[in-house]
């Protein structure tokens, strides 16, 4: 398996590119953990970007100090060894379960926008996620380093188109559920936590990787500023817009066709392309971890997760976001509480 020296930039844009998916790009993960606070959501927002920045950059420092190639030996130095040994089985668990999820919003995506059968969208984003997987982490950044970058542009543009002007609207409670939990800081660290988890197989690794201690920091705090610049403008735009955004599965897409018929096309093929940077690290996370660090099984490993993560999307995208999240949110707070106290 090929390794990079990533700078601060790749380190940055691999960051975002793991942390956004289909549920960012949307709006509806900004819709429910922030925009349904209405103005008490900006502080979620600025709490949740600390966080990213702050764990971020634990997360990689564990994974530099014990020249980590996968998440196995992240946890295990954080955590000890029988909760270690716990929580990477069942973080290996929940990457099977989020990869899946991606794999199922392609296909969601495929046949709501294309009218096409949704098994050939989960086919297609198996085949490239798993085909960019094969290159080892080198394919990972190179993916995120051309795409990332893209991706910000166009969800930030896509968001300001109709952020600066405008009036916020309220946020009818009876479509967001009035909120995670009723409490703005609960819902940006619930947030947080399950993005971190899950970022972790990526993160731990690329930590080990780095070209130095400063770019590893640079890196972190740049993707997670980038993050909440992304996230503070769909905010904005979901505000702007509501109640009608708010009433809509895919809240950006309905922003998108208020400022162009032809921009919600391209807008859609942006949220593939979030999948895709999310599919990556999933299968990345998963293969490292079952190879074990043997470059020779890395590439059959890489096959097999994908594959199992294709069948696993085959429950549907409704079913499985409502299953995984939740369960890897609360993990994810013992995740990150274990990082604080318990550093490698």
């Amino acid at each position: 398996m090929r390794r990079s020296r990533p700078g601060f930039f790749a380190v940055a844009a691999t960051y975002v590119g793991t942390v956004v998916g289909a549920g960012f790009a949307s709006g509806r993960e900004i819709l429910q953990f922030f925009a349904s606070f209405g103005p008490r959501g900006a502080w979620g927002l600025g709490l949740a970007t600390a966080l990213f920045a702050l764990f971020g950059i634990l997360v990689m420092l564990a994974g530099r100090r014990v020249n980590a190639v996968s998440h196995g030996e992240v946890v295990k130095a954080v955590a000890g060894g029988r909760l270690g040994r716990w929580a990477d089985v069942t973080i290996t668990a929940f990457l099977l379960g989020a990869t899946s999820v991606m794999f199922a919003g392609s296909g969601a995506l495929f046949a709501e926008q294309l009218g096409m059968p949704a098994f050939l969208g989960s086919v297609l984003m198996f085949t490239l996620s798993t085909a960019t997987v094969l290159k080892g982490l080198t394919g990972v950044v190179a993916a995120n380093v051309v795409v990332a970058p893209v991706l910000l542009t166009v969800t930030i543009g896509t968001a300001l188109g109709l952020a600066v002007t405008g009036r916020p609207g309220p946020v009818p409670a009876a479509l967001t559920g009035g909120g995670v939990l009723g409490r703005w800081w609960l819902a940006a660290l619930l947030y947080a936590s399950y993005n971190l988890l899950l970022a972790t197989p990526v993160l731990g690794p690329l930590g080990s990787a780095t070209r130095d201690r400063r770019s590893l920091v640079a890196g972190a705090a740049l993707g997670a500023a980038a993050l909440g610049v992304a996230a503070a403008a769909i905010y904005r735009a979901i505000l702007v817009t509501a109640p009608l955004s708010a009433a809509h599965q895919v809240p950006m897409l309905y922003v998108a066709r208020i400022l162009s018929a032809r921009l919600a096309p391209a807008y859609a093929v942006i949220l593939w392309l979030e999948i895709y940077t999310t599919a990556v690290g999933g299968v990345y996370g998963m293969a490292a971890r079952l190879a074990g660090g043997d470059s020779r099984l890395f590439r059959h490993r890489a096959l097999m997760a994908g594959l199992a993560a294709l069948v696993a999307s085959g429950l549907g995208f409704p079913r499985l976001v409502a299953s995984v999240y939740p369960a890897a949110g609360c993990l994810g707070l013992l995740w990150l509480l274990l990082l604080l106290v318990r550093r490698a």
